[in-house]
């Protein structure tokens, strides 16, 4: 679950916008749009997101991935279901500094 504030009652402005249907259904659509692109962006290892995003293979042995702009390596340890040390050792990475472009070996 997740908690939005979506404003402040004590002003009036505000107020009147979330009492208002229109506004309220905004609101959830666009909550629920960067709910959506989050998990599309950053699906947990194993679910069908993650899935989706392999292009339906399974991972099995090292592969590659080319580095994408906002990348870390604690994510990629995450999504690839490694630990970011082995990620470091794998590459010989001395920091977890990334670049664009930059093929690693998961």
């Amino acid at each position: 679950s997740i908690l939005v504030e979506t404003g402040f009652i004590s002003n009036a402005n505000e107020a009147s916008k979330l009492a208002s249907a229109s506004h309220q259904q905004a609101l959830a659509r666009s909550i629920s749009a960067g709910v959506r692109q989050f998990f599309q962006q950053n699906p947990p290892p194993g679910t069908y997101i993650a899935w989706l995003r392999d292009s339906g293979k399974i991972a099995q042995g090292p592969r590659d991935h080319r580095v994408q702009p906002g990348d870390t390596v604690a994510m990629l340890a995450v999504r690839f279901q490694v630990t970011p040390a082995a990620l470091r050792s794998a590459n010989n990475l001395k920091t977890d500094e990334l670049k664009i472009g930059q093929v690693l070996t998961i």
